[in-house]
C-alpha cells in the first residue's frame, strides 16, 4: 500500500469536518448595462491595445456607446455557454526583467488581451467574489486575490497567531516552503 493511500482516509474525513454543510450553487445572472459601464470606469486607462487596437483609455471615452453591446455579448455568452473566439486572442510580448539584454532567460512572457476581453471577465469576477463572500467559502487564512486582504495582514497574522500561541506556553512549529 503506498503513501498516498494511507492519507486518504485522514485527508476525506478532515475535509468532510471543514465543510459539514454543503455550498449552495452559484447563480450566475445577467448583467445590466449598467454593471458594464462600472467596470469600464474602474479600469486604469491604458494605451497598451491587444490584437484589436482598441486600448482601455480608448473604451473608457467610448463606454456610453459599448456598455449596451457588451452586456449583450456577455449575457448572450452565459445563455449559450460560448465564449467568443475573438476574445480568447492576445498579444504575447516579452517583458525584459533584469540581466543582459541579450540573453532570453531575462525576459518573461506578457500576454495582453483585449480590453473587451478584460471587462467580460471582471464582470465574471464580480459575481464569482460576492458568491464566495455572502456564503463565507474562501478560508480566513487565504488572503491572495481578495479584497481588503494583503500581505501585510497576512504577515501579521502569523506573528500575531505566534505570539499567543508563545505566550500561552504551547510548543509550536511551522513548515516554511519556497
Amino acid at each position: 500500500m503506498g503513501r498516498a493511500a494511507c492519507t486518504e482516509p485522514f485527508t476525506l474525513r478532515y475535509l468532510m469536518q471543514s465543510f459539514k454543510n454543503s455550498f449552495p450553487n452559484i447563480n450566475i445572472k445577467s448583467i445590466s448595462t449598467k454593471e458594464v459601464e462600472n467596470v469600464i470606469k474602474s479600469l486604469k486607462p491604458k494605451n497598451s491595445s491587444g490584437y484589436d487596437a482598441i486600448s482601455t483609455k480608448l473604451m473608457k471615452i467610448s463606454y456610453t456607446f459599448i456598455s449596451s453591446p457588451l452586456a449583450h455579448i456577455r449575457n448572450k455568452s452565459l445563455s449559450s455557454g460560448i465564449f467568443p473566439d475573438r476574445l480568447k486572442y492576445a498579444v504575447v510580448k516579452p517583458l525584459f526583467m533584469k540581466g543582459g539584454k541579450s540573453k532570453i532567460s531575462n525576459y518573461r512572457p506578457i500576454s495582453i488581451l483585449s480590453p473587451f476581453s478584460k471587462v467580460l471577465e471582471k464582470v465574471m469576477y464580480n459575481q464569482l467574489q460576492e458568491h464566495l463572500n455572502n456564503y463565507s467559502i474562501l478560508a480566513d487564512e487565504l488572503f491572495g486575490f481578495r479584497t481588503d486582504s494583503t500581505t501585510n495582514k497576512a504577515i501579521y497574522k502569523l506573528i500575531n497567531e505566534t505570539l499567543k500561541t508563545l505566550d500561552s506556553k504551547f510548543i509550536m512549529g511551522g513548515f516554511f516552503l519556497s
